[in-house]
């Protein structure tokens, strides 16, 4: 029960929806008091979870591109995908998830960004941006990023980031080179 609360309240604080499956079994756990006491929260403070922004000053990169072609990638065991097996250097899915479980339990907040948002919106309030294995990489996101770089951002990049083009196709260097 403390710890789905736990889990619910952390969801919540950092900006995330919340979703439970229940099922039949699961009536009359404690689990539930926890889950409806934090819905009641959520429904009586509604005013302090909405029009609001975070002001997290570290981004944690997720590239759907790169988890799309990449050869390193690995989708998650869940009710609703099925496994494929990557490579387990470079994984992509556990290179994301090393990173957000080091962010999440030192209570550093941060943001997770996708392919557009390099692209497309602001990243100046962001003092560090981490590039966990983001291999597939567009010329104009490395572009984006090296302003950013040349502005005072700090970026961590791992194992193959910016190493092959938005198709993934493979480069002869890496986009980002001249930065790592």
């Amino acid at each position: 029960e403390a710890e789905i609360e736990l889990l619910y309240a952390d969801t919540i604080a950092n900006g995330g929806n919340v979703w439970f499956a229940v099922f039949p079994d699961d009536v009359g756990q404690p689990e539930l008091r926890a889950i409806a006491r934090m819905n009641a929260h959520v429904r009586d403070n509604a005013a302090y979870y909405t029009s609001n922004r975070s002001v997290a000053e570290v981004a944690l990169v997720w590239s759907d591109a790169t988890a799309n072609l990449y050869l390193g990638s690995e989708v998650a065991r869940s009710d609703f995908t099925a496994n494929i097996q990557g490579s387990e250097a470079g994984n992509v899915l556990a290179e994301f998830g090393g990173l957000y479980d080091a962010l999440f339990r030192n209570h550093v907040p941060f943001d997770v960004l996708d392919d557009v948002t390099l692209t497309d919106e602001d990243l100046g309030r962001y003092k560090l941006i981490l590039l966990p294995n983001v291999a597939v990489f567009s010329a104009r996101a490395a572009e984006r990023l090296r302003a950013w770089v040349a502005a005072g951002g700090c970026l961590v990049g791992t194992f193959e980031t910016s190493l092959y083009d938005e198709t993934g196709h493979r480069l002869d260097d890496f986009r980002l080179g001249d930065l790592f």
